[in-house]
């Protein structure tokens, strides 16, 4: 549940007025999907959510409280588990894992959908991959499964109906989340240490790059009046 918990608390707290403190020094695997600009964006916490997204975020999080008390009776597993990863590039991640299974040495992560299963039958979605990727470093495992859960099934029946791939760590996939992280807290980082400063879009300093976070991207998703200061 902590994955949708931090997305949930990150739209509450943007119905606040208060000062956004950006770290540059922690990345959360939630993040680590995104191409450069959604990332960017996400990290200075300026995107709000709509009422429809929210909706989608406690339903998700409702079914991760549920998968977790089932995955609390089960031997050799751990459910909601959090740890943070110190690297050489000087960034920290750390998350909370769905499900981390020691018997079968794997990070089991779900992933609810409102409908459009066949969408990711054959293929899990790459933003996802990254996000594995990241608990499977945190972790020090080299297996994990990606679970997608039809969550109108859920709600209606009860039933857990889903499709799973089973993803092996890939060193290189690794090295290049580190890479994009690596830019765009950089870019973060051109920004006055210690000085507030409010957002703009032409502080934004990449283009749209066509994935789908991009396509649906409006200006009525930011918050232009977001007070921001930078972190190590």
């Amino acid at each position: 549940m902590g994955q949708y918990l931090d997305e949930v608390e990150k739209a509450a707290s943007e119905d606040n007025d208060g000062l956004n403190e950006v770290s540059t020094s922690f990345m959360r695997p939630s993040s680590t999907g995104y191409c450069h600009r959604q990332m960017f964006l996400q990290k200075l916490g300026v995107k709000e959510f709509s009422d429809y997204v929210r909706g989608i975020l406690l339903k998700g999080s409702q079914f991760h409280a549920y998968m977790e008390n089932q995955n609390r009776e089960m031997d050799g597993r751990e459910a909601e588990v959090y740890k943070e990863l110190e690297t050489d590039m000087g960034v920290t991640f750390g998350g909370s894992a769905d499900v981390v299974d020691h018997e079968n040495q794997r990070i089991v992560d779900y992933k609810t959908r409102n409908g459009g299963m066949e969408y990711i039958a054959q293929e899990p979605k790459e933003k996802d991959v990254d996000q594995i990727h990241t608990y499977m470093k945190i972790f020090g495992m080299e297996k994990a499964t990606l679970v997608y859960v039809n969550i109108r099934e859920f709600n209606e029946s009860g039933k857990v109906v889903g499709v799973e791939h089973e993803i092996e760590f890939d060193p290189e996939r690794w090295r290049a989340i580190k890479a994009k992280v690596s830019d765009v807290l950089d870019s973060i980082e051109n920004f006055e240490a210690a000085e507030e400063f409010t957002f703009d879009k032409s502080m934004i300093p990449y283009g749209k790059c066509g994935c789908y976070y991009c396509d649906q991207e409006s200006d009525d998703e930011l918050d232009f009046d977001r007070v921001l200061k930078v972190n190590g």
